[in-house]
Protein backbone atom coordinates (compact mmCIF):
# COMPACT_ATOMS: atom_id res chain seq x y z
CA UNK A 1 0.00 0.00 0.00
CA UNK A 2 1.20 3.48 -0.79
CA UNK A 3 0.89 5.73 2.26
CA UNK A 4 -2.02 8.12 1.89
CA UNK A 5 -3.82 6.02 -0.73
CA UNK A 6 -7.54 5.99 0.13
CA UNK A 7 -9.44 2.76 0.53
CA UNK A 8 -13.16 2.46 1.27
CA UNK A 9 -15.01 -0.49 2.76
CA UNK A 10 -18.60 -1.17 3.69
CA UNK A 11 -19.98 -3.33 6.45
CA UNK A 12 -23.26 -4.45 4.98
CA UNK A 13 -26.35 -4.54 7.15
CA UNK A 14 -28.34 -5.79 4.15
CA UNK A 15 -25.76 -7.45 1.88
CA UNK A 16 -28.13 -7.85 -1.06
CA UNK A 17 -28.50 -4.13 -1.71
CA UNK A 18 -24.85 -3.18 -2.17
CA UNK A 19 -24.42 -4.91 -5.52
CA UNK A 20 -27.04 -2.57 -6.93
CA UNK A 21 -24.76 0.35 -6.21
CA UNK A 22 -21.58 -1.15 -7.62
CA UNK A 23 -20.06 -2.44 -4.37
CA UNK A 24 -18.72 -5.93 -3.90
CA UNK A 25 -16.37 -7.88 -1.66
CA UNK A 26 -12.81 -6.63 -2.11
CA UNK A 27 -11.16 -8.27 0.87
CA UNK A 28 -12.19 -10.04 4.03
CA UNK A 29 -8.82 -9.75 5.75
CA UNK A 30 -5.16 -9.58 4.90
CA UNK A 31 -2.43 -12.02 5.83
CA UNK A 32 1.14 -10.80 5.77
CA UNK A 33 4.09 -12.93 6.81
CA UNK A 34 7.30 -11.11 7.67
CA UNK A 35 10.42 -13.02 8.57
CA UNK A 36 12.90 -11.38 10.97
CA UNK A 37 15.70 -9.56 9.19
CA UNK A 38 13.73 -8.97 5.99
CA UNK A 39 12.09 -5.66 6.87
CA UNK A 40 13.60 -2.68 5.08
CA UNK A 41 14.53 0.40 7.08
CA UNK A 42 13.32 2.85 4.44
CA UNK A 43 11.18 4.79 6.92
CA UNK A 44 12.89 6.22 9.99
CA UNK A 45 11.55 5.12 13.34
CA UNK A 46 11.11 7.54 16.20
CA UNK A 47 9.08 8.13 19.33
CA UNK A 48 8.37 5.54 21.97
CA UNK A 49 6.21 2.42 22.06
CA UNK A 50 4.70 1.42 25.37
CA UNK A 51 2.60 -1.60 26.33
CA UNK A 52 -0.81 -0.66 27.68
CA UNK A 53 -2.52 -2.00 30.78
CA UNK A 54 -6.15 -3.07 30.21
CA UNK A 55 -7.36 -0.24 32.47
CA UNK A 56 -5.82 2.46 30.25
CA UNK A 57 -6.46 0.80 26.89
CA UNK A 58 -9.80 2.34 26.00
CA UNK A 59 -8.92 5.94 26.85
CA UNK A 60 -5.56 5.97 25.06
CA UNK A 61 -6.49 3.93 22.00
CA UNK A 62 -9.94 5.43 21.55
CA UNK A 63 -8.48 8.96 21.46
CA UNK A 64 -5.98 7.94 18.77
CA UNK A 65 -8.61 6.10 16.72
CA UNK A 66 -11.11 8.96 16.90
CA UNK A 67 -8.44 11.49 15.92
CA UNK A 68 -6.77 9.66 13.02
CA UNK A 69 -9.10 6.84 12.02
CA UNK A 70 -12.22 8.82 11.33
CA UNK A 71 -10.44 11.21 8.97
CA UNK A 72 -9.71 8.36 6.54
CA UNK A 73 -12.11 7.30 3.79
CA UNK A 74 -14.07 4.18 4.66
CA UNK A 75 -13.42 4.28 8.40
CA UNK A 76 -16.38 4.08 10.73
CA UNK A 77 -17.05 5.29 14.25
CA UNK A 78 -16.78 2.60 16.88
CA UNK A 79 -19.72 2.64 19.32
CA UNK A 80 -19.32 2.33 23.09
CA UNK A 81 -20.35 -1.34 22.89
CA UNK A 82 -17.44 -2.06 20.54
CA UNK A 83 -14.93 -0.54 22.97
CA UNK A 84 -16.53 -2.38 25.91
CA UNK A 85 -16.12 -5.73 24.13
CA UNK A 86 -12.46 -4.96 23.32
CA UNK A 87 -11.82 -3.84 26.91
CA UNK A 88 -13.40 -7.06 28.21
CA UNK A 89 -11.20 -9.22 25.98
CA UNK A 90 -8.07 -7.45 27.26
CA UNK A 91 -9.11 -7.63 30.91
CA UNK A 92 -10.13 -11.30 30.92
CA UNK A 93 -6.85 -12.67 29.68
CA UNK A 94 -7.98 -13.26 26.11
CA UNK A 95 -4.27 -13.17 25.23
CA UNK A 96 -4.52 -9.77 23.53
CA UNK A 97 -1.69 -7.27 23.96
CA UNK A 98 -1.93 -3.55 23.16
CA UNK A 99 0.72 -0.87 22.68
CA UNK A 100 0.62 2.83 21.87
CA UNK A 101 3.17 4.91 19.96
CA UNK A 102 3.95 8.36 21.30
CA UNK A 103 5.63 10.87 18.99
CA UNK A 104 6.53 14.54 19.35
CA UNK A 105 2.83 15.54 19.26
CA UNK A 106 1.56 12.88 21.66
CA UNK A 107 -0.03 9.50 20.97
CA UNK A 108 -0.17 8.94 17.22
CA UNK A 109 -0.60 5.21 16.72
CA UNK A 110 -1.54 1.92 18.33
CA UNK A 111 -1.43 -1.80 17.71
CA UNK A 112 -3.34 -4.70 19.26
CA UNK A 113 -2.05 -8.23 18.73
CA UNK A 114 -2.41 -11.79 19.93
CA UNK A 115 0.61 -14.09 20.24
CA UNK A 116 0.12 -17.44 18.53
CA UNK A 117 2.18 -20.60 18.98
CA UNK A 118 4.65 -21.34 16.23
CA UNK A 119 5.67 -24.60 14.64
CA UNK A 120 8.64 -24.92 17.01
CA UNK A 121 10.08 -23.15 20.04
CA UNK A 122 12.17 -21.05 17.64
CA UNK A 123 9.23 -19.68 15.70
CA UNK A 124 6.26 -17.73 16.97
CA UNK A 125 3.55 -15.66 15.35
CA UNK A 126 1.74 -12.45 16.15
CA UNK A 127 -1.77 -12.01 14.84
CA UNK A 128 -2.40 -8.28 14.54
CA UNK A 129 -6.02 -7.43 15.32
CA UNK A 130 -5.85 -3.65 14.98
CA UNK A 131 -3.15 -1.28 13.72
CA UNK A 132 -3.54 2.44 13.09
CA UNK A 133 -0.90 5.15 12.79
CA UNK A 134 -1.04 8.84 11.95
CA UNK A 135 2.18 8.82 9.91
CA UNK A 136 4.69 6.46 8.27
CA UNK A 137 7.19 6.83 11.11
CA UNK A 138 4.68 5.76 13.77
CA UNK A 139 3.62 2.84 11.58
CA UNK A 140 7.23 1.70 11.06
CA UNK A 141 8.00 2.00 14.76
CA UNK A 142 4.93 -0.01 15.76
Amino acid sequence: MIWGEPIATLRASEPGIYGRFGYGVASRFRVVEVRPGTVADAVPRDGQVRLLEPAEFEKRVREVYDRIGLSRPGMIARPDSWWARYRHRLATGDNLVAAVHTGDDGDDGFVVWEPKPGTSWLTHQLQVADLHAANPSALATL
